[in-house]
């Protein structure tokens, strides 16, 4: 399972990242995919670090899940995309 933060590329165009988390680029995401194909994992986090935020949040109770997602602007990366940045790819995907 590749788990990649947003991805650098024409599908992310106008969407902010959350705090704390940097964009990654579609090279990145294939290069762990193939250190994956010659020592195979289950989980392919990128970058690696988000695999720690994540399951830290995890284990705690719900109200601070909620708390940490909201500093980090996690809870808004997709409510609060820049729709003239998407404006190319939104009508390029109506087209299909």
């Amino acid at each position: 399972m590749v788990l990649p933060a947003i991805v650098q590329t024409e599908l992310s165009a106008g969407v902010p990242t959350a705090r704390g988390v940097k964009p990654v680029t579609a090279d990145d995401v294939a290069k762990v995919i193939e250190a994956t194909v010659r020592k195979p994992k289950p989980e392919l986090w990128v970058p690696r670090y988000t695999q720690g935020i994540f399951k830290s949040a995890f284990v705690l109770p719900r109200r601070a899940q909620n708390a940490i997602s909201r500093a980090m602007h996690a809870d808004s990366v997709l409510s609060e995309r820049d729709e003239a940045a998407r404006a190319d790819y939104e009508r390029r995907a109506r087209e299909g």
